[in-house]
C-alpha cells in the first residue's frame, strides 16, 4: 500500500492501519504508534501472535510524505519472522517463530480501524496493542498477497495498477 500520515492526524494514540484477528488474540495487527505533531516520524508497527506465539517489529515513519510500504510474514526457511518494508527496503524484522494455521479465515479484515490486539505474554513490552482512535491519514494501493512479495516484486509493482 501506499500508506500517508500527516502532522496533524497523529497527536492523540495509536491508530490501526488494518487488522485482521480472531477474537482479541490471533491474527495481525499494523497500527501506528502514537506521536506528537512537532515530532518528524511515528513508529509504524507490525504485530502477529497466534497463542502463545507473538512476533512484532516496528520503524519509524517520516510524516507528510507518501510511503510505499510492504508488511509480510516471510515463511521463508531459516526466515519465520515479520518483515516491514518501506519504499523497497527492509527496515525492520521481527524474531524467528513459526505460526502454524492462522485460524482466522473468516475474520473481517479492518481497514483503518479495529479492536485491542491482545498478546498471551505477560511483559509490558508484548502486552499487545489498544487503538485509541481511527486511522485518519491517508491509504491507497491497498493489497493483499497470499505469498511472500520479494524485493523485486515489490519495486517492479509498487508504481503500478494490478487488475484480478
Amino acid at each position: 500500500m501506499q500508506l500517508f500520515i500527516s502532522s496533524q492526524s497523529i497527536d492523540t494514540g495509536n491508530q490501526v492501519v488494518f487488522q485482521k484477528i480472531s477474537g482479541s488474540m490471533q491474527g495481525f495487527t499494523l497500527g501506528v504508534s502514537g506521536s506528537k505533531s512537532f515530532e518528524p516520524s511515528s513508529p509504524l508497527f507490525f504485530l502477529a501472535s497466534s497463542g502463545s506465539s507473538v512476533l512484532s517489529c516496528s520503524m519509524p515513519l517520516e510524516k507528510n510524505k507518501w510511503h510505499h510500504i510492504c508488511a509480510q510474514y516471510n515463511r521463508s526457511p531459516g526466515k519465520s519472522r515479520l518483515e516491514l518494508w518501506s519504499n523497497s527496503r527492509l527496515q525492520a524484522t521481527s524474531a524467528r517463530s513459526s505460526f502454524g494455521e492462522w485460524g482466522f479465515k473468516t475474520s473481517p479484515l479492518h481497514i483503518g480501524s479495529g479492536s485491542n490486539h491482545v498478546t498471551s505474554s505477560l511483559t509490558a513490552a508484548n502486552s499487545g496493542f489498544v487503538p485509541r482512535q481511527t486511522f485518519s491519514g491517508s491509504i491507497d494501493e491497498f493489497r493483499v498477497f497470499h505469498s511472500y512479495r520479494s524485493h523485486t516484486a515489490q519495486r517492479t509493482f509498487r508504481h503500478k495498477s494490478i487488475f484480478p
